[in-house]
């Protein structure tokens, strides 16, 4: 059976809640009136139809109203059925399914035989249910009664029918179950347990912690220092401030007597410029007066004796020139006759001739002699006039130059301007003369820079260095914390091989067995399965209780007579009655009785209501993980109050935890 949804309608102290979210293990947790006993009877009423004994189902209204209802959705065997209940003096009930393909749905009594017939009321309520306060109860009952319980369970007609049919069926399961839990052995022998290496650390932290104790007083130290360097500093900028100030001071009153200084110098400057610009007004006129003079003698100098005018040229003189080369030749020629004539020859055809007059020629020559040298003179005469005139010429142009820049001086002479000499004589300005101030001098020496170190970051690096190094010893704690737990899980692989190993052998003896059964006559076979569910109720039982509480060994045995069954308890010394275990005690067995007699039905889920009320922390946790972890299970439903319960449940993947308070969820 497998709860997916529960609705609950002024149901006792709920007044109105869902359920969903339902998986394989579910927790039902909270105080003591939260709801949580009223969850369990309202699956009671849908599993038996009616509520516990002397209870009347008017009971089980809530105060809101005056009726309550209960819708429910589960599955069973592969059907998906849904409950539908309400109660209002009468009772509605409706059992809604799909079976080989056809929509039924059952009504009333109709749903009560028919859930009956999947859930045997006695049977599951003395193996399904372990309720609040009745959990050890199926220890105190009497070993006929337990026997009646397992006859009902195993000797059924149709279960022995079914069982008889089935043996071969098991023998074949048995001998797959054989191989697959060798197959299963063979994985875990194989198994690889991979260990972490832990790292090689040097735990110098105390070291560390003492450095930065050092560090620190050493920062302590540069601190003093450098309030001691601010002080000083401080002091000195002070009176470099003061020192600032009085330059300052020094500085405007030297500007000032500079803008006198400069004002002296400026008059000076300007009394020179007059000065000079007089003196160079004074050298001008001079220097014009005695150019003026020079130009005056220079025309004095050359006074002209003629007029500039000539009625001769060069041309008169060529024309003296060509007459006095006529005379000339004609002259040669008179000569040349009269050497002739002196040799007795003519003249005119150079014949001999004697008697011609000579001196007519030496008279003729004679006057070309004088016309020639008149000639001469006139030349002479006419070249002199020319020169001369030439001279005066010359002298006109000069005394015209001299006369022209004479005007031109005397022009510019006219155009100058007085210039006026100062009146005052100002002598040069000396700066030693002024009364400048002294100048201040700052001879204090700066205090010497204290050279920071960076102390903190230091200490910071260090302990930055000691939480490395926590986390690596932590880390290195984790490792061995892994390693621990690959241990335990190494170990718990042997102790499963062991168990798996164990089991095989089982397995093989158990086949034998039922290999023997088939052999058996009819009537043997109650007697051998009775046996053989004994066998196997032991098995599971201590199964079970060597995983929730490991201490004793449970013996489920008939009893001499095997008119019952006995249960008993090891302690390693000898066996006890059961009745004899303390409270916890018989609760984990009574759970592990009621367990073993789960496997041997068809319910598929188990309900455990303050099953571990009487066990200390450690044994509630080992019992609820032993019975979250049975595979034998679709649905566990565990009711506990504890608050270490909902821890526990939490760890498994498969959980689902409805905590309730007042009637309400959570």
């Amino acid at each position: 059976m497998f709860i997916s949804k529960l609705y609950l309608n002024n149901f006792k102290n709920i007044e109105n809640e869902i359920f969903e979210s339902w998986q394989r293990v579910n927790g039902i947790l909270g105080l003591n009136g939260s709801g949580k006993s009223s969850v369990l009877e309202s699956i009671q009423l849908v599993i038996f139809g009616k509520p516990n004994k002397g209870v009347k189902l008017a009971d089980l209204i809530g105060d809101s109203d005056s009726k309550f209802k209960i819708d429910c959705e589960f599955s069973h065997q592969e059907i998906n059925y849904t409950f539908e209940m309400t109660y209002e003096k009468n009772t509605e009930k409706y059992l809604k399914f799909e079976f080989e393909g056809e929509h039924k749905v059952l009504k009333n009594s109709q749903v009560d035989d028919y859930m009956n017939q999947l859930f045997d009321p006695v049977l599951t309520l003395n193996s399904a249910f372990s309720l609040q306060d009745l959990t050890a109860q199926i220890l105190e009952q009497d070993p006929a009664e337990r026997l009646d319980h397992l006859k009902k369970i195993l000797l059924d007609k149709e279960v022995l029918d079914k069982k008889e049919a089935e043996l071969n069926e098991i023998i074949s399961n048995n001998n797959a179950e054989v191989i697959k839990q060798e197959s299963e052995l063979n994985i875990l022998k194989n198994k690889i347990f991979n260990y972490e290496t832990e790292a090689k650390i040097e735990d110098n932290r105390e070291q560390l912690k003492n450095e930065i104790v050092i560090l620190k007083e050493n920062d302590n130290k540069q601190k003093f220092k450098l309030n001691y360097y601010n002080n000083k500093k401080l002091e000195y900028d002070n009176e470099y401030k003061k020192y600032q100030i009085e330059y300052q001071s020094y500085t405007t009153k030297v500007e000032e007597i500079d803008l006198i200084f400069s004002s002296d110098l400026k008059k000076y400057n300007d009394y020179k410029i007059k000065q000079d610009k007089y003196d160079d007004y004074l050298k001008d006129i001079e220097e014009y007066n005695n150019k003026k003079l020079e130009l005056q003698n220079k025309i004095d100098s050359n006074p002209i004796t003629r007029l500039p005018s000539c009625e001769y040229d060069n041309s008169n003189v060529e024309e003296i020139q060509n007459k006095i080369n006529e005379k000339n030749v004609e002259k040669s020629k008179i000569e040349n006759e009269v050497k002739l004539i002196r040799l007795g020859k003519c003249p005119t055809c150079g014949a001999d001739k004697s008697g011609s007059d000579v001196n007519f020629f030496i008279k003729k020559l004679d006057d070309i002699v004088i016309e020639v040298k008149n000639l001469e003179l006139e030349k002479t005469k006419i070249n002199s006039i020319i020169k001369e005139h030439n001279n005066n010429c010359n002298k006109i142009n000069v005394q015209n130059k001299l006369t022209e820049n004479y005007e031109l001086e005397l022009k510019k002479l006219k155009e100058l301007v007085k210039v006026e000499k100062p009146e005052t004589v100002i002598t040069e300005p000396i700066k030693l003369n002024y009364n400048y101030p002294v100048k201040p001098v700052f001879n204090k020496k700066e205090p010497e820079k204290i050279i920071e170190i960076n102390y903190q970051q230091k200490i910071f690096d260090k302990e930055k260095i000691i939480l490395d190094l926590d986390y690596q010893i932590k880390a290195n704690e984790t490792v061995k914390e892994n390693n621990n737990k690959i241990k335990l899980e190494e170990e718990k692989n042997n102790n499963l091989i062991t168990e798996l190993e164990s089991e095989i052998e089982k397995l093989k003896v158990y086949a034998d067995d039922l290999k023997g059964a088939l052999k058996i006559v009819r009537k043997e076979l109650p007697v051998y399965i009775i046996n053989k569910g004994i066998t196997h109720i032991k098995h599971q039982t201590n199964k079970f209780f060597k995983e929730s509480y490991d201490k004793y060994f449970i013996d489920i045995k008939a009893n001499e007579k095997g008119e019952g069954i006995d249960i008993l308890f090891n302690n390693g010394i000898c066996d006890r009655n059961v009745k004899l275990a303390s409270g916890a005690e018989k609760q984990i067995i009574a759970t592990a009785f009621r367990v073993a007699l789960c496997s041997l039905q068809d319910g598929g889920f188990f309900i455990a209501d303050e099953i571990d009320s009487d066990a200390d922390t450690e044994k509630s946790e080992k019992l609820l993980e032993a019975l979250c972890n049975h595979s034998d299970f679709e649905q566990i439903i565990i009711i506990s109050h504890n608050e270490q319960s909902k821890a526990l449940l939490s760890n498994f993947s498969d959980s689902n935890i409805f905590e309730m308070e007042d009637g309400s969820l959570i």
